[in-house]
């Protein structure tokens, strides 16, 4: 387990997964309540949905925002960010052609 939360992949998902909960806990959070008004909701959905094109519209300097955090904490742990092992062929993920370890993960985690 410490294997598994100790490598470049899992630190670069959950600084993307704690941006993005927090955006979605207001919708989240009222669509679990008792008294649900479906216009509130439908109307924090179409907001969330807007927010979230214009973060993939913005994703480059986004990630740049998310990948700067990401070396942050991995000078914290010393984590070396580096790319995965690639093979020839692939066949259970992408080979993605690159050698910038930024470009890697915002290809391949951030906008698949």
């Amino acid at each position: 387990m410490l294997t598994a939360i100790t490598t470049p992949t899992f630190v670069v998902i959950l600084s993307i997964i704690a941006k993005y909960s927090a955006k979605l806990e207001t919708v989240s959070t009222l669509l679990q309540g008792i008294d649900v008004d479906l216009q509130e909701a439908t109307k924090h959905i179409q907001d969330l949905l807007s927010m979230l094109e214009i973060d993939r519209n913005n994703c480059e300097n986004l990630f740049n925002t998310i990948f700067n955090e990401v070396k942050l904490v991995a000078s914290k742990i010393d984590l070396e960010l580096k790319l995965p092992r690639r093979n020839i062929k692939q066949v259970h993920r992408e080979n993605y052609s690159t050698n910038d370890v930024k470009v890697y993960f915002r290809q391949s985690l951030f906008i698949p």
